[in-house]
């Protein structure tokens, strides 16, 4: 279940965004996003799995994201770019790239959901920066997968209604989906192509 907690998401964004730092000929940074929250396990007897004191802080992306899938709640979170990556000066390639399309952390933002039983999980994650289009994110988020040595092969496909470029994980086997509109990003992972369906028929 950790692996759809903020740890995987964190490790998302840090793909995302050295892949969108890359592109401006600087050296790839290094984000380092805030501690991961700490689950509250509260004790109950109507329910298995903890409950966890996750971040909303960019709800109008949060609220995109599908309130249940297969039957079962979506656990939510969202961060703002300043929620997620340290300002610090290692984040100066970051930066620099944001400035040279003309935005700054305040257009970065970050959703993610989850749903996770003993026997399998699936995560949906949406990423924006503000006013960048969404195909330049995919190709750079693609690109940067292979330059860290994930050997994936990506096909087009079109599930739940929307056009969406697919691959499978080398390590947990499940299938990426990647989809994009305006300056919106959807990555979706999951070993059930049904849950895929539904969660992408929802996105806009």
């Amino acid at each position: 279940m950790n692996r759809f907690r903020a740890s995987a998401f964190a490790g998302l964004l840090t793909v995302v965004l050295a892949a969108c730092a890359s592109n401006s000929g600087a050296s790839t940074p290094t984000p380092s996003p805030t501690p991961s929250p700490t689950p509250t396990i509260q004790a109950s007897a109507s329910t298995a799995l903890p409950s966890f004191a996750l971040p909303s802080n960019a709800k109008e992306l949060e609220a995109l994201l599908p309130d249940t899938l297969g039957g079962m709640k979506v656990t939510k979170a969202s961060y703002k770019g300043s929620d997620f990556v340290n300002s610090s000066s290692s984040n100066d390639e970051l930066k620099a790239w944001l400035s040279s399309v003309g935005k700054s952390l305040d257009d970065v933002s970050a959703a993610f959901g989850f749903v996770a039983s003993d026997t399998s999980g699936s995560a949906i994650f949406a990423f924006r920066v503000q006013g960048v289009d969404n195909s330049r994110l995919i190709d750079e988020f693609k690109t940067s997968m292979s330059s860290s040595g994930t050997n994936t092969t990506w096909t087009s496909a079109n599930v739940g209604g929307k056009n969406v470029q697919q691959a499978q994980d080398p390590d947990t086997k499940s299938t990426i989906y990647l989809y994009g509109t305006a300056d919106l990003v959807f990555f979706i992972t999951t070993n059930d192509p049904k849950l895929a369906q539904e969660a992408l028929s929802h996105l806009p």
